[in-house]
């Protein structure tokens, strides 16, 4: 039942219905089918039949939208430092959203510094290639991502 969707049609709503029908007949065993019709079954902003007392009404699965998702790969964990591997796969996650995001991707989730790979934990600083007050601008290739660890030192000056 897990693997239902929305194109499984009402072939599977049929049972569901027919208890449904033999409840509310239980309820009210001296009552019309068509009073109890209108007494539990009511047609909601253009989705058809409801079944519903008035206060909360049955949710029809076949409107759940079914969200695949795809399996980490291998031993992969948020703390094992693959920073790119989790920037890549959480792209829409407030961490690797927005300009860190793409900072991280173009620089393969290493700092321009050091040129080791971000870790869980670490400062990232975003900074400028040129820096603005020697004319540089705001343009994604002139920015980069780098680490404020204490052995983070610009590579060719250690």
């Amino acid at each position: 039942m897990d693997q239902l969707s929305s194109n499984s049609g009402g072939i599977s709503y049929l049972p569901l219905l027919s208890k449904l029908q033999q409840c509310a007949k239980s309820r009210h065993p001296n009552k019309s089918g068509e009073w109890r019709s209108n007494k539990y079954w009511h047609v909601d902003q253009g989705h058809g039949w409801t079944f519903t007392d008035q206060r909360s009404k049955l949710w029809d699965y076949t409107r759940t939208h079914i969200q695949r998702h795809v399996k980490v790969k291998g031993t992969a964990s948020p703390y094992d430092g693959n920073l790119l591997y989790w920037s890549k796969r959480l792209s829409n996650h407030y961490m690797f959203s927005g300009l860190l995001g793409k900072l991280l991707q173009k620089q393969q989730g290493k700092c321009r510094w050091c040129d080791l790979l971000f870790q869980d934990g670490d400062i990232v600083e975003i900074d400028h290639i040129t820096p603005k007050s020697e004319g540089g601008g705001e343009e994604l290739s002139n920015k980069f991502a780098r680490c404020h660890a204490e052995y983070c030192v610009p590579i060719g000056l250690s």
